[in-house]
């Protein structure tokens, strides 16, 4: 009877794929605990429980566009923006990647080049002066 969780506001019975492909063959025991779950919630739907594996992982460089890396290297680097736009050409233009691929060389490079660029940002970022600082 653990297979199956009722939602009773929703009327709603859920169940995992597993367990819905199994109560799909005729005489397994999944088919006989949902026949009889059905029969006493007749205007229930079925619904499929979602089933998160592992935890994820928050992703680092969120927000490292192309827009971005480019507006970065351009305020804190402005002698290799040109550089950078040799990068992206040869990755596109020379080697044919686009999208995901090209994102990801381009990516590389720039965390190679500059892996401290959070800590700049930051260090760069205006600070809120307080009272205390400024008498």
């Amino acid at each position: 009877m653990n297979n199956i969780k009722i939602d009773f506001i929703n009327k709603t019975l859920i169940v995992t794929k597993a367990f819905y492909n199994e109560a799909c063959k005729f005489g397994t025991e999944e088919y006989d605990e949902l026949t009889t779950i059905e029969s006493k919630h007749p205007d229930f739907r079925i619904a499929f429980r979602s089933v998160r594996t592992g935890k994820r992982v928050p992703n680092e460089n969120k927000g490292l566009t192309f827009d971005f890396m480019r507006r970065y290297i351009k305020i804190m680097d402005k002698n290799n923006v040109s550089t950078f736009d040799s990068v992206v050409a040869y990755y596109k233009l020379d080697l044919g990647f686009t999208g995901t691929r090209l994102y990801i060389h381009v990516k590389t490079w720039f965390l190679e080049n500059y892996p401290e660029y959070e800590d700049m940002i930051a260090s760069a970022a205006p600070r809120k002066v307080t009272k205390a600082a400024a008498a």
